[in-house]
């Protein structure tokens, strides 16, 4: 799982990071990092589908 989240981009990785193991909601994350809502919830959605694709094309590998 480290190596997936080091795969995304530093924004990625802290909105990701903020909002599953710090359990932070988006409207908290976007205060936090002076964005919009709309640019965290963009964001963790990118980051949920690479994190995905990373994780079954690393699962297939064995």
């Amino acid at each position: 799982m480290a190596q997936a989240i080091e795969a995304l981009s530093i924004r990625q990785q802290d909105i990701i990071l903020l909002s599953f193991f710090l359990n932070m909601k988006d409207v908290d994350i976007a205060r936090l990092m002076s964005l919009a809502k709309s640019t965290v919830h963009y964001h963790k959605e990118n980051a949920l589908e690479e994190l995905r694709k990373f994780m079954e094309e690393h699962t297939n590998e064995n």
